[in-house]
């Protein structure tokens, strides 16, 4: 009988542990590497280097001004949880003077709901040296539904300046 017990205590103990919830597994958090993308997706951006991980990084410069970057519809993330949208990537700057910005923006319609970006210069130390870039982005309340979350790097000027990136990671906290 004290079997019986016992096996029913640890049984309701495992279950009791099972199920509790751990609030960062709600959180929405994607990531990649670029080297995922390789194959599924014809970039300019994407270039084979020395990249921060894997093979693959994207180049952002006068003449492709945008990096491959994450273009997300309100329906597949939680505007209605989130607070905020929090972006990092790794980045290199091979000149402290480029205008390189990893860019969070919400747009609805063509118009911004929601825009933040950070230069690259000012996350990132020294140049030829991988840094992490990140910023965050609040959430209005009552975003319409038709609003989209894009996040991106971008060089923002059309004189020759020349970064790369890598490792993307984006999430949304409540």
């Amino acid at each position: 009988m004290k079997k019986i017990y016992f096996l029913l205590f640890i049984t309701f103990t495992c279950m009791f542990f099972s199920c509790s919830s751990d609030k960062k597994n709600d959180a929405l958090i994607i990531t990649n590497n670029i080297d995922q993308m390789v194959g599924w997706a014809q970039n300019p951006s994407i270039i084979k280097g020395e990249s921060h991980s894997g093979n693959y990084m994207c180049k952002v410069d006068a003449y492709t001004p945008y990096s491959f970057g994450l273009s997300l519809s309100s329906e597949d993330f939680p505007t209605k949880k989130a607070k905020s949208v929090k972006a990092s990537v790794w980045g290199k700057l091979f000149n402290q003077n480029d205008s390189i910005s990893l860019v969070v923006e919400l747009v609805s319609k063509g118009q911004f709901v929601g825009w933040t970006g950070i230069a690259f210069s000012n996350a990132i130390s020294n140049t030829n040296e991988w840094g992490k870039v990140e910023v965050s982005l609040d959430i209005p309340k009552n975003i319409p539904a038709e609003t989209f979350l894009r996040v991106y790097v971008w060089s923002t000027k059309k004189t020759p300046a020349y970064g790369v990136c890598d490792d993307f990671e984006i999430s949304c906290v409540e």
